[in-house]
């Protein structure tokens, strides 16, 4: 373990002396940056910033990743993510720009890795270890050669205190140089030493982990590297009649099985065609929440046993066992199926948003649904090519990142908010949805329509302005010391709507 935290070649990259002042400046501006753009303040514009920062960084500590597609993809969905933060300011935004800095965090480290379970994995480990791997890098370069302390000493603290010392001369003898470094201190935020230091930290781990390798990288990657995409054919090395006999009883289960699981979700779906496809009954929403939530987790069942079984049977030698026609056509047949099941879930709850409008969970079931689709495509394509297990696990575990990108990007309270004033089918809807769990993006909105608003409100027209005042006075106080760190688009055109 020591001779590998210590490695030459990997936390120790550069020995030049260029790059010992390049990776010295990272350290400390990556740190103090931080520090300046997150100090007790939101996320918005800092995150773009800091962002475009860490992307640099990337480039210039990396080349040769330079030609690594899912590094740089990750880059992208970090740039895109905290602009999603500046432009909706929501919090699904602010979660998937988190989640996409411990993907690149994961993926400068190892940007041969494929699942990002991994790379968020590789992450979190790399961020814990940073500790450790400072003082093994130091005692390691302290031992080798003293003379790299006396040359970092001489590179910053004679600069520095040299700087610091004509900066105070200047500032008490010249009145208007005072003047200007007030007025810049002024836009600066007023740190707390403590507070500052473990924000100092926290930036310097995060620069570390994108400058060095971590000790857990190889591991890791050995690990990945034991899995494959493709299915391989496993041969024995002592040919007995027993392993095809084994295959053989191991086809029939699997045909007998999926056979009985087709007929149980063949009546489950003909009930579902006519008591909900077919059925044009009104009902409550009572009714229709229930209906609602039954086949989401059914859904969620039917879907972890398909994937779960599917992988199980077409483990080992089956995918290369000769005329399995009639079995893979019965797998297909359960994957049709469990399509029929999302779409029945989805007629569900489309009447549910048609009569009592949009809400965060329905838009999740929908999100879901869309996720459960690509999922059994996943599915399909492992059976037809003979894909593993790890195959499911890499492209849904992307297909799961790339639909938080892009739901990010969707102002969905403005949405919600909207539809439910127009569309909704009821002449009265819940207004105190919209005024006290609806963030204050919507605020614009409910303004703009306040009549249509008192009109359909299922409260009293005193208690819906009320919950509106309250709804105001809240986004004022959150927004008064917002500052130039903290600005999003979203807030500004609630703003400029008051």
């Amino acid at each position: 373990m020591k001779n590998l935290m210590i490695n030459e070649n990997r936390t120790w990259p550069v020995r030049s002396l260029n790059g010992q002042l390049l990776i010295t400046v990272l350290l400390a501006g990556g740190a103090s940056l931080y520090t300046i753009l997150f100090w007790r303040a939101e996320l918005g514009l800092n995150a773009l910033l800091f962002s475009g920062f860490l992307a640099l960084v990337v480039w210039l500590m990396h080349p040769e990743y330079r030609a690594a597609p899912r590094l740089w993809l990750v880059t992208l969905g970090v740039l895109l993510s905290a602009g999603a933060v500046v432009w909706q300011h929501s919090l699904l935004a602010q979660i998937t720009h988190v989640i996409s800095i411990f993907l690149l965090l994961g993926f400068a480290q190892a940007r041969e890795l494929r699942f990002l379970g991994f790379a968020m994995l590789l992450a979190l480990s790399s961020l814990f270890s940073a500790p450790l791997a400072w003082w093994k890098r130091w005692e390691y370069t302290y031992e080798a050669s003293f003379r790299w302390f006396r040359t970092w000493a001489y590179l910053t603290f004679l600069p520095l205190g040299l700087l610091v010392l004509f900066f105070n001369m200047y500032y008490f003898a010249n009145t208007q140089f005072a003047q200007l470094v007030d007025k810049l201190m002024a836009w600066l935020p007023h740190f707390s030493p403590w507070k500052s230091a473990a924000l100092m930290l926290q930036g310097a781990l995060l620069m570390s982990v994108l400058i060095w390798s971590s000790v857990w990288t190889p591991e890791l990657q050995k690990v990945e590297q034991s899995f494959g995409l493709w299915k391989k054919r496993r041969r024995k090395r002592v040919k007995t009649f027993m392993p095809t006999l084994a295959l053989k009883r191991h086809y029939y289960s699997a045909l007998l099985s999926f056979g009985l699981l087709n007929g149980l979700l063949l009546l489950v779906n003909l009930i579902d065609i006519q008591g909900v496809w077919l059925n044009q009954q009104a009902r409550s929403a009572a009714e229709l929440s229930d209906y609602v939530h039954q086949g989401t987790y059914l859904l969620i069942y039917a879907l972890g046993l398909a994937m779960g079984v599917t992988t199980y049977f077409f483990r080992g030698n089956l995918h290369f066992l000769q005329h399995n026609q009639t079995l893979k056509l019965l797998a297909y047949a359960w994957i049709v199926q469990n399509i029929i099941l999302a779409f029945s879930v989805a007629w569900r709850n489309y009447h549910y948003i048609v009569e009592y409008g949009l809400a965060y969970k329905r838009l999740g079931v929908l999100w879901f649904l869309i996720l459960v689709a690509l999922g059994l495509y996943s599915l399909f394509v492992m059976i037809r090519q003979r894909r593993s297990l790890y195959y499911l696990w890499v492209i849904n575990a992307w297909f799961v990142y790339v639909s938080l990108l892009s739901s990010s990007m969707v102002n969905w309270d403005v949405l919600i908010t909207r539809y439910n004033l127009s569309q909704a089918q009821h002449a009265k809807i819940d207004t105190m949805f919209l005024l006290r769990e609806v963030s204050d993006k919507n605020l614009p909105l409910l303004l703009n329509e306040h009549e249509r608003l008192l009109e359909r409100s299922n409260s009293a027209p005193e208690n819906v302005d009320k919950f509106l005042q309250l709804k105001i006075k809240a986004f004022e106080r959150r927004t008064a010391r917002q500052g130039w760190r903290g600005w999003n688009w979203a807030d500004e055109v609630t703003r400029r709507a008051l």
